[in-house]
């Protein structure tokens, strides 16, 4: 996400208190997830959302990661979007479909631009994209848990 849409980029600053510990992106927390180890969480804290998505990729993660990673993604998205500027960013995107397009091949998390890939989206594509999309009609419909978190 960037330009108008860069405040929905897990890059976006934004304190987030996951687990007792202030990350600061929801980037730096999910990263951070990875991992069991407790002496790496406060590393990744500490970085920039860039740095800790580097080092979340080259730590060993839990062996439940692909189980939990999409439910943790929408657990952090509702804590970074509890903030009411945020809040009120995202419903003002309306009704559009939001998407992470990319140029680095991701097509799990979004949808990477590049022509090889194109052929490559499915219905498992865009993820993030999706995950916030929901977001969005739940706090419309007064159904999230986001004031319960």
């Amino acid at each position: 996400f960037r330009g108008d849409y860069a405040f929905l980029s897990n890059y976006h600053p934004c304190e987030i208190n996951f687990g007792g510990i202030i990350y600061p992106s929801i980037e730096n927390a999910f990263q951070a997830s990875k991992s069991v180890d407790p002496s790496l969480l406060k590393l990744f804290a500490q970085d920039t959302p860039g740095e800790a998505k580097i080092r979340g990729n080259e730590i060993i993660c839990r062996k439940d990661w692909n189980e939990i990673k999409v439910q943790l993604m929408k657990d952090l998205l509702g804590l970074k979007f509890k903030d009411g500027v945020l809040k009120a960013k995202l419903l003002s995107t309306g009704t559009v479909e939001l998407k992470e397009g990319n140029w680095w091949h991701d097509n799990f998390w979004g949808e990477c631009t590049c022509e090889k890939c194109q052929v490559l989206h499915d219905e498992d594509s865009n993820t993030l994209g999706k995950l916030l999309m929901e977001l969005r009609t739940e706090i419309r419909r007064g159904t999230d848990d986001i004031e319960k978190m």
